[in-house]
């Protein structure tokens, strides 16, 4: 149970509790007077019998005088920006939201900073009339303890110390951390933010295999990276450290971090068994059982040269060049890249902070990668802790394309339904709010090697618009980017999971990811026959001097798997065929039906008499 709040007017030191009755007092509320609401029997109201104070239920938020842990020496008296309005918190509120429009319009000569957090004090704040110091609605309604025994972190009392903490805290080794009040130990000489005191002991991360136990220093001389900000970890002050031997160590701001750990402290919880994460189990020579598929697979060591009519099941790219498994069934069309099945079924990945479960494709089965923002309907990592706070709402900038192509009114996938269907038939309810990645981006690990860059990349979180990536050249499309820590360099999960090496049907050679270079030498690309920038990467013969832009090469929909298909309209119509991706290798080439354009792409959409060359065309299709 929360701790009773303390009396405003109380000293923090010596505080009084404020208690919280529903039965009529007999004397009329502090703040507001005489002529305010009058308390009525059941209405909830706070009493202070030491004081002798009787407050409404909000009125105890602001009063005109308080005594505020931050400020001890003198009294804080509640402030207007505008000297002729009055404010009651009990029945007032249209008035301060009055005040507050009134104050957007203000001139920011008249905005004053509040003396604890530096922010603008705003309409409503309270202040030191002896000195000066002033306080925002925000940082008012803190209420540190004046003192803390028996911290977790420390084996003495911590006092609180009532400035903003410009020193470095012992347990972060962060100084200038505003908002954040801090606590003292003088005989220790410890400095900690409150924040700090709290610390868990022992954590588990998806970025380390290891459990990390939180340590309050390093014996000299121990030299540390962030495993997360990739910054220096300075070893005089608090840092988590792999309990298992590895010189593997965090800041502790870093590793307690919403997006890294999932807030469960560990201490005094013995660990788990290791998981059978095996993908499969051999049931004969060369002969495999998937847990994704009934029947078994036979490995085929030599791939499949030259075909692209076969495609795998969870990356979706055609099978060739490397060994695959295929079903032993004949009339079964299923097929996995050695590589590919041997995913495990379970993958911590530092894109998020819980396990990640894989999860096979089915019929109907369409998502946006979260890390890439592609859409494609093979394999999933998905997340399915039911604490997981991950909303889509934080990504909406990079699942745009996928909300346009499955929530459009007008889109290719509803424009079939009835008008009086309100059942929505393309979006499943339960995941919505799922944190998803195809197999490719979640293959990618830190520190992470590409040909195109001399220096290992690491993994950076957090959209960041002024940042390009070195391939494609587009700014602050992704959340997760890979970053090089020496020279900023910077590559999106989508270029970054592009083959190096690519098989193109109209070249007898392997074409080559090339480019990032200062040249005047014209380049076209042999499928859109226009110019190709060489300062971004694009795919090269040297021998028979093709080129093709990435885009051209790939489209937008060449990670949805040939034949794939969607119902679309009412589910109890027989006769609905429903929406497919049907392989684009007749002897004639159809015309896009939104574009006007012949569809060049390995494969088109099609339902009904609708015929559609990629998504974007989809997306932007209406009746």
């Amino acid at each position: 149970m929360d701790a009773p709040p303390r009396c405003p007017r109380s000293d923090p030191v010596h505080p009084h509790s404020l208690c919280r009755q529903d039965n009529p007092p007999l004397r009329e509320c502090c703040w507001c007077g005489p002529d305010a609401q009058e308390f009525v029997d059941g209405g909830w109201h706070y009493s202070c019998d030491i004081c002798d104070l009787v407050f409404h239920d909000d009125c105890n938020i602001f009063l005109p005088g308080i005594r505020h842990p931050y400020h001890l020496n003198h009294f804080l008296y509640l402030t207007f920006e505008y000297a002729d309005m009055e404010f009651k918190p009990c029945r007032n509120q249209d008035e301060f939201n009055e005040a507050h429009n009134k104050l957007q319009s203000a001139s920011p000569e008249s905005l004053k900073s509040c003396d604890w957090c530096g922010k603008d004090l705003g309409v409503l704040y309270y202040r030191c009339l002896v000195c000066g110091f002033s306080l925002d609605d925000s940082c008012i309604k803190e209420d540190p303890l004046f003192t803390i025994t028996n911290p977790k972190s420390h084996q003495h009392s911590l006092t609180l110390f009532p400035r903003p903490l410009l020193v470095r805290c012992s347990a972060c080794g962060l100084g200038d951390h505003k908002q954040d009040p801090g606590y003292l130990c003088l005989p220790c000489n410890y400095v900690v933010h409150k924040t700090c005191i709290d610390l868990p002991r022992v954590i588990k991360l998806t970025r380390h295999p290891h459990r990390l136990s939180y340590i309050p220093y390093l014996p000299p001389p121990a030299k540390r990276s962030c495993g997360v900000c990739r910054r220096n970890v300075d070893v005089k002050h608090g840092m988590f450290s792999c309990n298992k031997g590895c010189s593997y160590a965090i800041h502790s701001k870093c590793a307690t971090h919403k997006d890294i750990w999932d807030g469960i402290d560990l201490e005094d919880v013995p660990e788990e068994p290791l998981e059978d994460l095996a993908p499969f189990e051999e049931v004969g020579y060369n002969l495999i059982k998937h847990f994704s598929h009934e029947h078994p697979l036979k490995l085929d060591a030599e791939g499949l040269a030259h075909d692209g009519s076969k495609e795998c099941q969870a990356c979706c790219r055609p099978v060739e060049l490397d060994g695959f498994y295929s079903c032993t069934i004949l009339d079964c069309d299923f097929f996995l890249h050695a590589p590919c099945a041997n995913f495990p079924k379970k993958k911590e990945h530092p894109v998020h902070k819980h396990p990640l479960m894989l999860q096979p494709a089915e019929r109907n089965d369409r998502n946006c990668c979260l890390a890439c923002t592609r859409v494609y309907t093979g394999f999933s990592y998905a997340c399915f802790q039911s604490s997981c706070t991950y909303n889509d709402d934080d990504s909406e900038d990079d699942d745009s394309i996928f909300k346009e192509m499955f929530d459009d009114d007008d889109n290719i996938f509803n424009i079939f339904q009835d008008d009086d269907d309100d059942e929505d038939i393309d979006k499943d309810d339960d995941n919505d709010h799922i944190f998803r990645m195809d197999v490719r981006c979640a293959s990618v690990s830190e520190p992470f090697e590409h040909k195109v860059h001399p220096h290992p990349l690491f993994l950076f979180s957090g959209r960041d618009s002024s940042s390009t990536c070195g391939i494609c050249r587009e700014r602050g499309k992704s959340i997760f980017t890979l970053t090089c820590n020496d020279c900023k360099y910077i590559m999106c999960f989508k270029c970054a999971t592009i083959p190096v090496v690519i098989r193109y049907k109209h070249d007898e050679h392997l074409l080559t990811l090339s480019g990032g270079e200062d040249s005047s030498d014209p380049y076209w690309c042999e499928k859109c026959e226009r110019k190709i920038d060489p300062k971004k990467w694009f795919y090269t013969c040297d021998k028979c001097c093709t080129t093709l832009h990435i885009d051209c090469l790939f489209g937008d929909s060449s990670y949805i798997k040939l034949g794939w298909s969607m119902d679309v309209g009412d589910d109890d119509d027989d006769d609905d065929d429903g929406l497919i991706f049907i392989s684009n290798n007749g002897n004639s080439r159809p015309t896009c039906d939104q574009c006007g354009v012949r569809c060049q792409s390995r494969g088109y959409f099609t339902v009904e008499d609708v015929c559609l060359c990629s998504i974007k065309c989809m997306s932007n299709f209406s009746e």
